[in-house]
């Protein structure tokens, strides 16, 4: 049977709220060690900084695949969402990462027609038994960017479809 997770790392405010890299860094290794302990065959991350995703390849590297781009902004909201698979889980055999937004193929900062593009890794993963669909985002909760990101897109299967 495999075991899938997803985990918010760590959330914009969280840098506000924690203040010093040493106090982010035990956050961090506190954060691994749930993910360790959890040991699931994919996990999907959100709002992970690039200097967490280079943490994260240190301490789970050995051990899992990382997919996944940057949305490519300045600053804090350069984050990704990436997904960790196994190695021994089974194989990707293809991954994507695309935005929750009306224009999906954008994935870079804001743009007009959309308040925040939210980041959304895919991959198309199968073991011994079993072909998945796997998609690892932070969803925008505006509905009003939903609609339009379907509207304009079509429903998420066709999405899928055009990166499947």
């Amino acid at each position: 049977m495999l075991k899938v997770a997803t985990y918010n790392i760590k959330n914009k405010t969280a840098d506000k709220i924690l203040g010093s890299k040493k106090v982010q860094l035990r956050k961090f290794e506190q954060n691994i060690d749930l993910i360790k302990q959890s040991d699931p065959d994919i996990i999907g991350l959100q709002e992970v900084t690039p200097e967490e995703y280079e943490w994260l390849i240190e301490c789970l590297g050995n051990d899992y695949e990382i997919y996944g781009d940057f949305r490519g902004s300045i600053g804090n909201t350069n984050e990704a969402c990436p997904i960790l698979v196994k190695k021994q889980a089974g194989d990707v055999i293809c991954s994507k990462t695309f935005s929750i937004s009306s224009n999906i193929d954008k994935i870079g900062k804001k743009y007009f027609g959309a308040f925040f593009p939210r980041i959304a890794t895919y991959i198309h993963f199968v073991d011994d038994f079993d072909e998945y669909s796997i998609i690892n985002t932070h969803v925008d909760n505006s509905r009003i960017i939903q609609k339009k990101t379907f509207d304009m897109n079509g429903p998420m299967e066709q999405i899928l479809e055009k990166y499947g």
